[in-house]
């Protein structure tokens, strides 16, 4: 079972071989420390085509912003939905009971989808959530990342449960931000904001 951290408004997954502590200090210095400023990007996640009861999500919502705020500073900001109505600024993802022959994909910014259960490849140091590992994956291509297939552990190799970025990744990852971050650049990234299911 996932443990959430939010002691300190930072929601964040600690999965395998990410962190061995459950303290909130420890939590907050997982964030990469070198990169300034945290750039605050919304997403939105459509959740109405989705097969998972609401209450699976927020520890697979909260692995995504681990994926991303341990390595590149980049916090989403989200908020889940039930109807299709696309954000004005920012990054919208669907997560789908099924995409015939795909995992997951990309469009354009607001235009990613991915499947309920992702089938992934083993990695060495594996994400918790193959949801949480694709929807990341498929971010990346968002803020400008190719695939890199180079190795299991990569999150932008397709289909396994890889999930580090190469430093080169970071770099344009982070050029690429700006364009959808809101002003904020401070401040702990909150745990996921979910609506009501009827």
């Amino acid at each position: 079972m996932l443990n959430l951290l939010f002691g300190i408004g930072l929601s964040m997954v600690l999965v395998p071989g990410l962190a061995s502590s459950t303290n909130p200090a420890a939590a907050e210095a997982m964030k990469a420390p070198h990169l300034q400023p945290v750039y605050h990007v919304p997403l939105r996640i459509h959740l109405g085509q989705s097969g998972r009861p609401l209450a699976e999500w927020p520890p697979v919502l909260a692995e995504i912003n681990h994926i991303w705020l341990s390595q590149d500073a980049i916090c989403f900001e989200i908020h889940t939905v039930d109807h299709d109505e696309e954000l004005g600024h920012g990054l919208d993802l669907w997560f789908t009971s099924f995409i015939p022959q795909w995992n997951g994909y990309y469009r354009d910014p607001n235009d990613m989808h991915v499947r309920d259960e992702p089938d992934l490849r083993p990695a060495l140091r594996p994400a918790e959530s193959a949801a949480a590992r694709t929807a990341a994956h498929e971010i990346g291509h968002a803020l400008g990342l190719g695939h890199r297939q180079d190795s299991d552990d990569n999150l932008m190799r397709s289909k396994t449960y890889g999930w580090q970025l190469h430093p080169a990744e970071i770099k344009q990852a982070r050029q690429a931000a700006p364009h959808f971050a809101l002003e904020k650049t401070s401040g702990s990234c909150g745990p996921p904001a979910m609506h009501n299911r009827l």
